[in-house]
């Protein structure tokens, strides 16, 4: 079984790579922007792109890891309750 600790360092590791991922992305598309001394509307609206991108990616991967650890929990809650019920018996 996965430990709570292992989770949130595999969603921070998963968080770290997808902002370095973006990062160059973005570095990548201001550098080219600025070749010319000029950013366009399309290279603009590339750069938001990526930027909103990698927020919604962000928000999956932190939701994804608040539902397993929920659902983990609840199982643990489960067997919890159904072990005072027989201690009851």
């Amino acid at each position: 079984m996965v430990s709570f600790a292992d989770k949130r360092a595999d969603k921070h590791k998963k968080l770290k790579i997808l902002a370095e991922k973006k990062l160059s992305k973005i570095s990548e598309l201001v550098s080219k922007a600025l070749d010319d001394h000029l950013i366009t509307d399309e290279e603009y609206s590339l750069v938001l792109s990526e930027l909103n991108t990698f927020k919604e990616k962000k928000e999956q991967i932190r939701s994804d890891a608040k539902k397993s650890v929920k659902n983990e929990t609840s199982l643990i809650n489960k067997f919890k309750n159904k072990q005072d019920v027989k201690k009851l018996r």
